[in-house]
């Protein structure tokens, strides 16, 4: 039995957009942590990288991955001294996670942080930003007792307030040997980065005048062309040009080139009808006088003859 090659190239094409699919699948797929949503935190945190882009994984060993951290929302209790720190928690199975000890990864930062690439510069909310010589999420995730099960290589980072016990928290996986963290609550894609509450001031709007229309009789019209002003005659339109076209009296753009700009166009239109004219009649001329099959030759034998 013979198959079609376009048989072959269908299923191809569907076996291999299957397997995309689930390799998407695979890469995407997360568990959340049994601890989270942590009902003891106030809001979630973004990670953000040196220019400000959004980043939910890195490079575990560099110091500066993430860059910057930003709460969601403000602590619920009232903010004295804005500056806040970042650190790393370990989970303790059966242990409420606002007991749970953790390791601080830098010094405290004031917010916002005008200094960093926006939106991180004018968010309001608790701000963060690592530094060459903070800790590293590997390095401090070995201070830690290893987990098992759901816990295994799971972390909680948080962000503190200074003075405050109110945190912002999000969770990520540590790998025990390269480093690698990677982002698991809130589950990448499903939160939206804390935006700015600077507020713009409203724009100045400058109002001009009405411009004047002067009208004449007989419906004609006056336009200006550069500062000389040129009236039109009872009969005739002037047009002005307006952004490399012509604009006539209607409004609308005619097809008249810039050498043409305020012409009238009345009498090119009629030399040009005249010029069809006159070649139509000549090439009407040349095909009565063209021999047909020798007969128009002959004819005028004929006629010498007599």
């Amino acid at each position: 039995m013979k198959i079609s090659r376009w048989v072959v190239a269908v299923a191809t094409v569907a076996v291999l957009a299957a397997g995309g699919a689930v390799a998407a699948f695979a890469a995407t797929a997360t568990t959340i942590p049994p601890y989270d949503p942590d009902t003891n935190a106030y809001g979630t945190i973004t990670f953000y990288d040196a220019a400000g882009a959004v980043v939910t994984s890195g490079d575990g060993t560099n110091p500066q991955s993430p860059m910057y951290a930003v709460a969601s929302t403000n602590p619920t209790s009232p903010v004295t001294n804005p500056r806040a720190s970042l650190s790393l928690y370990g989970p303790q199975p059966s242990v409420n996670p606002g007991l749970w000890t953790g390791v601080q990864l830098n010094v405290n930062t004031a917010y916002p942080i005008t200094t960093a690439p926006a939106p991180i510069n004018t968010s309001a909310f608790p701000a963060t930003m690592e530094t060459a010589t903070s800790s590293t999420f590997f390095n401090a995730s070995k201070t830690f007792t290893p987990n098992t099960g759901a816990l295994a290589n799971v972390f909680q980072v948080r962000i503190k307030t200074v003075q405050l016990s109110d945190y912002a928290s999000a969770s990520i996986t540590i790998d025990p040997v390269t480093g690698a963290w990677a982002q698991v609550y809130p589950v990448p894609g499903t939160t939206t980065p804390p935006t700015s509450t600077t507020t713009t001031p409203p724009t100045s709007t400058t109002t001009k005048p009405p411009t004047s229309t002067t009208s004449t009789s007989h419906s004609s019209t006056t336009t200006t062309s550069g500062s000389n002003t040129k009236s039109a005659s009872d009969t005739s339109t002037s047009g002005v040009s307006v952004l490399g076209t012509n604009a006539s009296s209607s409004g609308k753009g005619s097809a008249l080139p810039l050498a043409f700009t305020g012409m009238d166009a009345s009498p090119l239109v009629a030399s040009a009808l005249l010029l069809m004219l006159l070649g139509a009649a000549v090439l009407i001329g040349e095909r009565r006088l063209m021999p047909v099959g020798g007969k128009h030759l002959r004819s005028m034998r004929g006629r010498h003859r007599n």
